[in-house]
């Protein structure tokens, strides 16, 4: 392969997988997230006492209630999948590669959204980044 055709595969292929992945919708990001915490974390539910009106308030109609059992379910999920660490830090790392997510999101977010309780700072958290992803 030539350098030529290298620098393009380096230029298109990125730009492609970039174009690909700004498409997806929020209900689509939404679902594919519902799944995997269903699936893999059905756990949250009953470690938060949250119940499923307002787990699925959430994820069908990306609105939470401001109850601390949903507040502390979207703790769990967030620990769970390493998003939100035990002392209340963001694993930016781990976040920026979730769909539509980007860096001023969760600088924004985080910075507006400090609290020293975990279950109110994963719901701030959650609550300022679906307000950011609908706009």
């Amino acid at each position: 392969m030539t350098r030529s055709a290298i620098l393009i595969l380096i230029v298109i292929i990125p730009s492609t997988v970039l174009a690909y992945s700004s498409s997806i919708t929020v209900k689509q990001l939404m679902d594919a997230w519902r799944t995997k915490a269903t699936s893999e974390h059905p756990e949250c539910m009953t470690i938060s006492g949250a119940n499923q009106e307002e787990v699925d308030l959430y994820w069908f109609k990306y609105r939470g209630t401001d109850t601390r059992t949903f507040k502390c379910y979207l703790a769990c999920i967030l620990q769970r999948f390493q998003l939100v660490f035990e002392d209340g830090s963001l694993n930016e790392d781990a976040i920026v590669h979730i769909d539509k997510v980007t860096n001023d999101m969760i600088k924004d977010c985080h910075r507006n959204y400090v609290h020293p309780d975990l279950c109110q700072l994963s719901f701030d958290f959650a609550t300022c980044i679906m307000k950011d992803l609908q706009n």
